[in-house]
This record gives C-alpha cells, sequence and structure tokens, in this order.
C-alpha cells in the first residue's frame, strides 16, 4: 500500500515540510509517481519513519540518522547507542 505525504503526515503527527527535509539529508527515499512527481511512501518508508521518529526522541541528528541507516547498520546503530548512552551518564552526573 502506498500512502500520500499527507497521509504520512498527518499519521506521524510531522510537518510535510519535515519528510521533504529527511528525504533532502538522505534519511527517508520515498518513490515518485511519473504523471505528477507526487511522493508515495510504502510500508518500509513507514516503517522506517518509524525508526526516524525514536531516533529523534533520543535527540539524534538527522545526518546521524543518515549516516547510521546507510552503511553497516547494526554496527552503527550499536555505536550511536553507546554514545547516546554515554550522554545520557554525564547528563544525569
Amino acid at each position: 500500500m502506498n500512502y500520500k505525504i499527507g497521509e504520512v503526515s498527518k499519521m506521524f503527527n510531522i510537518s510535510k515540510e519535515m519528510l521533504r527535509y529527511y528525504e533532502k539529508k538522505g534519511v527517508l527515499h520515498p518513490k515518485r509517481i511519473d504523471e505528477n512527481n507526487y511522493r508515495v511512501y510504502d510500508e518500509m518508508d513507514i516503517f522506517l519513519l518509524f525508526e526516524i521518529v525514536q531516533y529523534q526522541a533520543m535527540n539524534f541528528h538527522v545526518t546521524d540518522i543518515a549516516e547510521m541507516l546507510s552503511n553497516n547498520y547494526m554496527e552503527n546503530y550499536a555505536g550511536y547507542l553507546e554514545k547516546y548512552e554515554s550522554s545520557l551518564r554525564k547528563e544525569i552526573a
């Protein structure tokens, strides 16, 4: 199933501009409809957006998220979680 940008925006309570920003930064890669060049998001895009929202809640920067998702995902994920844990420990101390 494909979703339009407005539907995804409402689903996640995220502005359309933020979704376009994620695309610009290389975090999301929605497909385009040939006739009108509209963005469409499939199930994998929705799943990825759930992850992106979680990472943003953990104060990960969008460029860090893009890097983490690009190559060696699990290896990068572990490294970023270690950084996050370290920053939380510093904040608590």
